[in-house]
């Protein structure tokens, strides 16, 4: 398979042996998220870094500006591989996550032609709020990739999930954040297995659980969750030093029912409040970014309509408010009279 199709590049480097690499995979629909994550990483660390974006779909010349923008400020090189990618178009995806979280699986390939060592992987859903410099002096010896617990779930809960897809351990990691080895990634020809085994069954959680199948004992594991802090976590086990903030679930900052979130309690739930505050970091990093004039993403559900009619409530748009209510309700029942 020939893995890349184009390749388009903004101050292109001699040599990425030298640099902090970081990848990303996107499409169309999460350009602003993926911009802003960028953006967060390099207001915070000033190091030698340089991007690596994995996209499927058309990007547009006003994005390349922005992209460009932000590579030109900061001097930091920024490469966009468009991939020949019909080998994935037979696997599972959803309509929240489409077949370019495969991409992430055939990256490594791409970058051990670089002669790269070691890639940062990050999902779009995700922004920095720290020096991260320190995650790149991880010493990987033999293994395949350092990656971090996945907090989704209570223990009895993932024993099981973890044995009903073939795992002896439970030592599920989120894939969301993955210090991966290059050299052993394509030695070991992670990607092309997990491919294939992709094609034999639908996971639930697609890449990452075969991902969790392939890797298990070729980790190294971290239960902190100072480099993938998810929206499951909870307060008990909230480090006090969090890095990376990831935004799992539906709930996205950048959905514009979320544009209260973090001004006030969200639906008076104050066991949470610490992550509701992030949403309004986001804003933040996203306001002062190249996409501070990008609109936030309307509802596509019922669910998100009465989200959004709460929000609206908050901010007293008392005639929005009742007008988006509305839209949720006749949506409601619509989804009510197609199931009976």
């Amino acid at each position: 398979m020939k893995y890349v199709r184009k390749k388009y590049e903004f101050n292109d480097a001699e040599d990425y042996r030298e640099r902090y690499n970081i990848a990303v995979c996107a499409d169309e629909n999460v350009i602003r998220a993926m911009g802003v994550l960028i953006f967060s990483i390099l207001q915070n660390n000033s190091d030698n870094f340089a991007f690596h974006i994995f996209f499927r779909g058309n990007f547009s010349d006003i994005e390349k500006q922005r992209m460009e923008s932000l590579s030109n400020i900061y001097h930091v090189p920024i490469v966009l591989y468009f991939l020949d990618d019909e080998e994935l178009h037979n696997l599972y995806s959803t309509s929240d996550i489409s077949i370019t979280a495969y991409y992430r699986l055939l990256m490594p390939y791409v970058l051990y032609n670089l002669k790269i060592q070691k890639v940062l992987y990050l999902d779009v859903d995700i922004l920095c709020i720290d020096r991260i410099v320190d995650l790149f002096s991880i010493n990987l010896y033999s293994y395949v990739a350092y990656v971090i617990k996945d907090f989704t779930s209570v223990p009895d809960w993932w024993k099981q999930y973890c044995s009903s897809i073939g795992m002896q351990t439970t030592k599920y990691f989120n894939s969301g954040v993955m210090l991966i080895n290059v050299p052993n990634y394509v030695k070991n020809d992670i990607g092309n297995k997990a491919i294939k085994l992709a094609m034999e069954r639908n996971y639930k959680y697609m890449d990452q659980d075969v991902l969790n199948i392939l890797l298990e004992g070729k980790v190294l594991f971290d239960t902190s969750c100072t480099y993938n802090c998810t929206m499951s976590v909870t307060k008990d086990i909230l480090s006090e030093k969090i890095k990376f903030i990831h935004y799992t679930g539906n709930k996205k900052p950048w959905k514009l029912y979320t544009l209260t979130w973090g001004k006030s309690y969200f639906n008076n739930d104050r066991e949470h409040a610490w992550k509701y505050t992030y949403y309004a970091t986001w804003r933040r990093y996203a306001k002062d970014s190249p996409w501070n004039e990008v609109p936030y993403d309307l509802p596509k559900n019922y669910t998100e309509y009465r989200y959004l009619s709460r929000m609206y409530k908050e901010k007293k748009e008392f005639a929005k408010s009742i007008k988006t209510y509305l839209i949720y309700l006749i949506m409601k029942i619509r989804r009510q009279l197609m199931i009976f």
